[in-house]
């Protein structure tokens, strides 16, 4: 795109610029910009007026700004240029040809469609109208141009790898692909390349940083600050930030070429320049033979079948499976060909535990993928019989294929090959009606059909859709489809809070379905068991479980089954024990800190799916949360996929209105200061103290109650001071709590301190503003809701978080107030999602409401810093198993 300068009567280029003294404003500026044009260079439309002169957007992005300021700019064809000064949101879509195998990039600016750039701020929409850029593109114009071509669908990864690093908050859509953003960073990998073996058996290598996934080359020729991983299968492409390593890999190979090249003769055999390393052949056979195996894991190696000169040679090897029913698993025998050798699987790792390279019988040094190695240990992961048989379940059979490259053959198969594939018929299968007064959504009546299609092959699974897309109502459709034809009754297990939710949809959607609350002292559980459907709370699983084990259900089911996250709760432990064929759990927040809580999930559901804890965590838990192993966790995620039926609001509703979030940050005042500052250096010598001294457990106690008094002090200090220094923060939420509930509107402020509440419900009462409460101790929790709900004199809830954050439906509000930051950014999201959902008609407004200079503000920065979720601080295995004594210090600083 460029730009000239024409004449206003005749349309046509000028030969010469105007003096821009002679004009003024916005118009005079473009021709100075023409003045300052190098001499000598210039560009007409034809050979008339190649005099004419003309400059580059892409050289001259600033002219943009200044031609959207100026009202007589015209097209090539005369016609008036239009600037909208209301800016867009602009993306990039990825279209396949009907081959699938080309793709190319295109401009979105929204609404506006395919678009293209105009400088470095401004986009030519769809509509041919000119806006300024509001977000996504952050490199110049010449450079975001040149990424909208076409490609080979192979190289999606490195293009987007491309894309995202010089755009990094660049919005991105491909058809049936989900892109989801990781806060998990990928680190480069050092890395060997062997280039060749000349006449003399020199080895010529290099050594480069490079990422998993993606050709060392590429990865050494570009500036990547972000990598993508594609997964085919999943239709899931991962998009990780790159930790960019200091360590300079040349240095590294050199010092263990050294290792073993020690004398001075040694190391002249040695020649270096950069990362390029010619070896001759005794310093490179000592390399090969005596230092390569134990670098395996330190090193990628890229060409090694150049080493066969070496004896050294990489094998690709052939795993080999007899496998029979057995009680639990499928048993049998596993052995694995290297070359021409058929070696037990047993004795394959142990060798290559022992040596990290497999001996053949020829001599010859085998060199294994590591990746390879890992997938086998993952997958036969369990003991072994006495008589040494390999033991793996049907869940592994995705992996298997995919390490066999191929289908595994068989009768005992068959079965578990047709549950896999039967996932991808779901979509085209029509839902039989179920007996249901409502009428489902179609990605409902998706959800209906997988839960059932579950149901019938036996297998658990987990309804994780976003919250507020009616997983009850699903769940509801899928028990009045199977009675009164099943004869044994269902188990509905929940948070207290929730009892009172599900009775009221149960009468509206499935009135004919026969129920029973088994809560409150007057529960009879022989009554209870008379009925089609029980429910009851997580509480009263736990401490009646001796009654509860006993009953064989028809099915169970967890609502908000993080409440069984940790592995050796009672209640975790309880659920296990509950007898049925058919196994579910409904949570829009599945895991909230960490891979174990999933272990603890799929525990119930499939308990056969995993081994012991202690194998998960050694397995997936520990390689992918502290090493960020891409290939565990792609392994891990095709073994869940299937599993988890996760769907988006963004995605499913098109009508839902949209959700605001905005951080309202509050100044304290100077004797608040005062008083936050005295207290919280006593509590850090405290701390300091207490960690210096033998009592561990005394230790964390003091760490514990420091930052709770903390909390308190800076959100309701009136509480911790005795009234003396009042808070600021109540103040500005009963400000901003009055301006809603003047408009006519409903407001919900959940808090963390039941001092918070009780200061809020005072001050509300004081300025005639009328409020329910609802807390832990609560006991008509429905009475306070329908109050809420149906009375127009009632415009304010107020509500701990952990009480309100679950399964309640409050769509009568359009405006929420997080009072105080909770450690789990997961238990706000669901706070404010009691609002944002189904049947929501107005734009919520969510605000978090944080004191600066507070261990608010560093609460919000540590869990930023370590992209962890970190509610679970206080549990039945560890006082602050999230936090290390640093992150300690750091939020008492």
């Amino acid at each position: 795109m460029s730009v000239g300068v024409v004449d206003a009567a005749t349309g046509k280029l000028l030969r010469s610029v105007p003096d821009a003294s002679s004009y003024s404003g916005v118009t005079a500026d473009i021709l100075r910009a023409f003045a300052r044009k190098p001499s000598g260079w210039s560009v007409g439309w034809d050979d008339a007026e190649a005099s004419a002169q003309e400059l580059s957007v892409d050289e001259h992005p600033e002219l943009v700004y200044m031609l959207s300021m100026a009202g007589n700019v015209v097209d090539g064809s005369g016609n008036k240029v239009v600037f909208d000064r209301e800016g867009v949101d602009v993306g990039v879509e990825i279209v396949s040809d009907d081959t699938l195998r080309r793709c190319r990039a295109e401009l979105i600016a929204g609404k506006y469609g395919v678009s293209s750039m105009a400088g470095d701020s401004f986009v030519i929409c769809g509509d041919g109208v000119i806006r300024p850029i509001n977000g996504g593109i952050d490199c110049p114009a010449a450079d975001m141009n040149a990424l909208l071509t076409d490609f080979d669908m192979e190289s999606l990864a490195e293009y987007l790898s491309i894309l995202v690093s010089m755009n990094p908050d660049i919005e991105i859509s491909i058809a049936d692909m989900q892109i989801k953003r990781r806060r998990t960073p990928r680190e480069l990998r050092p890395t060997i390349i062997f280039d060749k073996v000349d006449a003399d058996k020199a080895l010529y290598m290099r050594a480069v940083n490079s990422v998993e996934g993606l050709d060392p080359k590429f990865s050494a020729d570009f500036e990547l600050h972000y990598v993508a991983e594609v997964d085919s299968e999943s239709k899931i492409i991962d998009i990780h930030p790159l930790k960019v390593s200091d360590d300079n890999p040349a240095h590294s190979l050199l010092e263990d070429l050294y290792s073993v090249s020690r004398s001075r003769a040694q190391k002249s055999e040695i020649y270096n320049d950069g990362n390029l390393f010619i070896v001759q052949e005794e310093a490179a056979a000592r390399f090969l033979f005596d230092r390569l195996p134990a670098l395996l894991d330190k090193y990628r190696l890229i060409g090694s079948e150049k080493l066969r000169e070496y004896n050294v040679t990489p094998v690709r090897p052939k795993l080999n499976l007899k496998l029979g029913s057995g009680i639990d698993f499928l048993e049998g025998d596993a052995t694995v060909e290297v070359g021409e050798e058929k070696i037990s699987l047993a004795d394959l790792l142990r060798r290559y535990n022992k040596n990290r390279y497999v001996e053949l019988g020829d001599g010859t040094r085998a060199l294994l993928d590591s990746n390879y190695i890992a997938r086998l240990k993952r997958i036969f992961s369990r003991k072994p019989d006495s008589k040494g048989h390999v033991k793996v379940s049907f869940f592994d059979l995705p992996e298997i294929e995919k390490l066999l490259d191929g289908k595994v053959e068989g009768a005992v198969w068959k079965r578990h090959r047709q549950l896999y594939e039967g996932f991808n018929k779901l979509k085209d299968q029509k839902l039989e009606t179920p007996r249901l007064n409502g009428t489902l959504r179609p990605y409902q009546a998706d959800g209906v059909k997988w839960l059932k299609y579950l149901w019938q092959n036996k297998i658990g699974g987990c309804l994780a859709d976003d919250m507020g897309l009616g997983k009850t109502i699903q769940t509801i459709a899928v028990l009045a489809d199977v009675y009164p034809e099943a004869k044994l009754p269902s188990l509905i297990v929940m948070p207290r809070s929730l009892v009172f939710n599900w009775e009221s949809e149960l009468k509206k959607f499935a009135p004919q379905l026969d129920y029973y609350i088994y809560y409150g002292n007057a529960r009879e559980f022989d009554e209870a068991r008379s009925h089609q459907v029980v429910l009851t709370t997580y509480a009263l699983v736990r401490n009646d479980i001796e009654k509860f084990k006993d009953v064989e259900w028809e099915s169970v089911w967890l609502d908000e089954s993080q409440s069984v996250k940790n592995v050796g709760a009672q209640i975790s432990q309880a659920v296990q024990l509950l007898k049925s064929d058919h196994r579910f759990a409904i949570s829009g927040t599945p895991i909230e800190n960490n891979l174990m809580e999933l272990y603890s999930l799929f525990r119930f559901l499939n308990p056969a799916m995993f081994g012991s804890a202690e194998n998960f965590a050694e397995t997936y838990a520990a390689p992918i949360e502290r090493g960020g192993d891409a290939e565990a966790s792609a392994a891990l995620r095709r073994k869940v996929f299937p599993f988890i039926l996760r769907r988006l609001k963004a995605n499913v509703v098109k009508d839902l209105p949209p959700m605001v979030e905005q951080t309202l940050w509050v100044e304290m005042e100077e004797d608040h200061v005062r008083a936050y500052e005295r207290r919280r250096r006593e509590l850090a010598a405290l701390v300091d103290m207490a960690s210096n001294g033998s009592d561990s457990a005394k230790a964390r106690f003091v760490m514990l109650q420091a930052i709770t008094e903390l909390r308190q002090l800076a959100s309701v200090p009136e509480k911790v001071t005795g009234g003396r220094v009042k808070s600021k923060k109540l103040e500005m939420l009963v400000d901003n709590v009055a301006d809603v509930v003047a408009s006519g509107r409903k407001v919900v402020v959940f808090f963390n301190f039941l001092a918070g509440i009780r200061l809020a419900e005072e001050e509300l009462r004081r300025r005639g503003i009328r409020s329910v409460t609802m807390t832990g101790a609560t006991a008509d929790r429905g009475r306070v809701v329908r109050e809420f709900t149906s009375n127009r004199d009632c415009n304010v809830m107020l509500m701990t978080i952990k009480t309100g954050g679950t399964g309640l439906n409050l769509v009568v509000a359009d405006t929420a107030f997080i009072f105080e930051p909770w450690w789990n950014t997961a238990a706000e999201a669901q706070a404010k999602n009691r609002l944002h959902r189904i049947g929501q008609t107005s734009k919520v407004m969510a605000y978090s409401m944080l004191v600066k200079g507070t261990i608010e503000e560093k609460m919000r920065e540590l869990q930023e810093k370590k992209a962890l979720l970190v509610d679970d601080i206080i549990s039945s295995d560890s006082a602050s198993k999230h936090l290390t004594d640093d992150d300690i210090r750091y939020l008492l600083s």
